[in-house]
């Protein structure tokens, strides 16, 4: 599964709503999260079904007990470099990735992080679809 490929030097956050609340993992920029048991931010995972009911994406790394910043459904993302395909659809992948979504494999389950604007600029549109593939 290719994911994207998010520096800190290329992630730039528009007007964007953001949640903050500790993390439970370390996470890095661009990491899709989920809200845990306990309320903390914790790495979403195609594969895990405890998993998949994706709060946002990280716009700061970090280790477990930091604060991350996190840009929620409905915000935009500018990459600030060229790392999408516009009107391609993003989804979640392993371990907090994002993979377009024929980079998705057998038996993930389909998690629509967002919907490429352009070609730097991806538009959260987060929806667990309930459809294993």
């Amino acid at each position: 599964m290719a994911d994207l490929s998010i520096t800190a030097a290329s992630l730039v956050t528009g007007p964007a709503p953001k949640a903050l609340r500790t993390a439970a993992a370390a996470f890095s920029i661009g990491s899709a999260v989920y809200l845990n048991s306990d309320k903390q931010y914790d790495l979403g995972d195609t594969l895990d079904t405890d998993t998949l009911n994706i709060a946002g994406v990280c716009l700061t790394g970090g280790s477990s007990g930091d604060r991350p910043i996190v840009a929620v459904d409905g915000s935009t993302i500018d990459f600030g470099s060229a790392i999408l395909t516009k009107g391609e659809t993003y989804y979640l992948s392993e371990s907090g990735g994002i993979a377009p979504r024929a980079d998705l494999a057998a038996s993930d389950n389909l998690v629509l992080i967002g919907i490429a604007e352009s070609t730097q600029i991806l538009q959260l549109v987060i929806r667990n679809t309930g459809i294993v593939l």
